[in-house]
């Protein structure tokens, strides 16, 4: 499944960032703490 990690100032200022699914179009806010949790979930 392609997932897209969108790091943009706005949210790198939060200390978050966007994943899209592309298949979905489906987008979440994710602290870069937890980003490859959330990837891997994804995957997985």
């Amino acid at each position: 499944m392609p997932i897209q990690v969108v790091i943009g100032e706005k949210k790198l200022k939060e200390n978050k960032c966007e994943v899209k699914v592309r298949k979905t179009g489906e987008r979440f806010d994710v602290e870069l703490s937890e980003l490859m949790n959330k990837v891997k979930e994804l995957l997985g």
